[in-house]
């Protein structure tokens, strides 16, 4: 049955993959199935063997078919596995590269934001500007900012409140 097979693909006969895919299939599944656990992985790799086989052909000094389909199925298993590897290596490498791009692309907007910030305090008075940057940009609570100004507690209060009115007027937050 091999050999005529065998002639029957080389000869370009249908009904030489018919009769491989008939004889063979069931078990190169299981092979093929206990390698890579995947129904689908192994029916795409097997439809890669006997596309190959079809359009290939054989040699004719096979002298054991059975044992011929074993080992390309089980070449064409590690091709699958090595190209999964790469595939797997180029997903990192993108997620890497688009991570990169997003840390980038939210430095320029955090860059951005903060020259406008800083634009918008320079619209401010000066009194009031200072204390909303001692406040804000420099985290001082409202005792600390009233000492180094020498203001009241409540002035402090007074201006950082109409500072940051201001400043959302201008920067149009809500």
């Amino acid at each position: 049955m091999d050999k005529r097979i065998i002639l029957l693909i080389n000869n370009k006969d249908q009904e030489g993959i018919r009769l491989l895919v008939d004889t063979y299939f069931k078990e190169l599944y299981q092979f093929c199935f206990g390698l890579l656990n995947n129904h689908q992985d192994t029916e795409d790799t097997l439809q890669n063997v006997f596309i190959d086989i079809w359009h290939k052909g054989f040699k004719s000094s096979i002298s054991n078919l059975r044992a011929y389909l074993y080992q390309i199925t089980k070449y064409k298993v590690y091709d699958f596995w090595a190209k999964q590897k790469d595939l797997t290596e180029l997903t990192q490498q993108y997620n890497t590269l688009i991570a990169d791009n997003t840390s980038i692309i939210e430095d320029i907007i955090c860059q951005e934001t903060y020259q406008n910030l800083l634009k918008a305090l320079d619209t401010l008075p000066f009194a009031t500007r200072r204390v909303v940057e001692l406040s804000k940009l420099e985290h001082k609570t409202l005792d600390e900012i009233a000492i180094e100004l020498s203001l009241s507690k409540q002035t402090v209060k007074n201006q950082l409140s109409t500072g940051l009115k201001h400043l959302k007027t201008v920067l149009n937050i809500k």
